[in-house]
């Protein structure tokens, strides 16, 4: 598409509609960005594509720049894995929840410690939720200090394999289910006035029924 885009300047009886599809040519972005890419002895391979990927990079750091939400996810573009790796549509809904700052809800709630409209920030330091970041991190380890923008969950969630594969060896078999145990505990302590629902599925009965997915390179 971009190379017709490039040709179009060649056509020596344009009609309206060809003068048209011009105009649309000269504002369109992933023509401009296409417009950019060397020509010289060594141009790129794929240039779509890769006037494509660039465009999608510029978007990203853009989006860096103006949402909290993404300065907090893996520095690159990447198909999140929490989207794909093995957990319940309860679990899922949370991961997706805490990875938009949708959870803690807004307006923000009491916990049930007592603290007053508790933000994220509390519940990476709740008393209520300590013996759970306990386990978690006595399974991965220390974790970095964070910036203030990011939370113990976020670097976690950061350092997720890629595939449910690399759940089952070594550290992930028990800390993936341990950090969906953290994530529904935040989902309780938020909630008092909603009913919870306690039949609910362990995260450890998703993982041992998950079929085994490939890794999903960015979007």
């Amino acid at each position: 598409m971009a190379r017709a885009m490039e040709l179009s300047h060649l056509w020596k009886d344009q009609t309206p509609q060809d003068k048209q599809w011009r105009r649309l040519t000269s504002t369109n972005p992933f023509h401009q960005q296409y417009k950019k890419l060397p020509t010289g002895l060594t141009p790129p391979k794929n240039p779509v594509a890769e006037a494509i990927d660039k465009k999608r990079d510029e978007e990203f750091t853009s989006r860096c720049n103006e949402y909290k939400s993404i300065r907090c996810l893996r520095p690159y573009r990447l198909i999140d894995p929490i989207l794909y790796l093995a957990a319940s549509s309860k679990g899922r809904h949370r991961l997706v929840k805490w990875r938009m700052h949708w959870r803690p809800s807004y307006p923000l709630k009491d916990c049930e410690c007592g603290a007053v409209a508790a933000n994220r920030e509390h519940y990476t330091n709740c008393l209520l939720l300590r013996p759970l970041y306990q386990e978690l991190l006595g399974i991965l380890g220390s974790i970095p200090d964070q910036l203030d923008e990011t939370h113990s969950p976020d670097h976690i969630l950061n350092s997720l394999p890629r595939s449910d594969t690399g759940l089952t060896p070594g550290k992930w078999k028990k800390a993936w289910p341990a950090l969906l145990h953290v994530l529904r505990k935040i989902d309780k302590l938020s909630h008092l006035d909603e009913e919870y629902d306690e039949e609910e599925p362990a995260p450890e009965e998703a993982l041992q029924g998950s079929a085994p997915t490939t890794t999903r390179n960015h979007p």
